[in-house]
């Protein structure tokens, strides 16, 4: 895992997994996770609009949620509705201790972008029932 300290990224993709972050600057980047070992965001700034994308497995888990949110009914939105509450609870503990952590991050400019398809062929995967 490398460790990153006040570096400063520019006009250029940057994966997550498996580094950390450590006072950053994000300037214009395409900030990337895929599902791997995360790293960590601590007291990073992301500026002029940086987009944030998933893929690989955070790609399919994001097609997951949203295939279990259209596609199972009323259950299935409180599902993922509920699923989305607990992230937003600020003093709620991750599911795996060695999965790291975003905190600290400062959002300014940052934008949620999926990347590619995330969706395509997640409605024969769910059945109301």
């Amino acid at each position: 895992m490398a460790k990153r300290i006040a570096e400063h990224f520019a006009d250029q993709r940057v994966v997550l997994d498996e580094d950390e972050f450590f006072e950053c600057t994000f300037t214009r980047c395409r900030i990337v996770y895929q599902g791997g070992l995360t790293g960590y965001l601590v007291g990073c700034r992301f500026q002029d609009g940086c987009s944030f994308h998933f893929e690989e497995a955070a790609e399919r888990t994001l097609a997951f949620l949203r295939g279990m949110y259209h596609h199972l009914g009323p259950a299935g939105m409180r599902l993922v509705e509920n699923t989305f509450n607990e992230i937003r609870r600020p003093d709620a503990e991750p599911a795996d201790a060695d999965a790291g952590s975003l905190a600290g991050t400062s959002p300014g400019g940052m934008s949620a972008a999926g990347q590619g398809p995330a969706d395509a062929g997640s409605a024969g995967v769910f059945a109301q029932g």
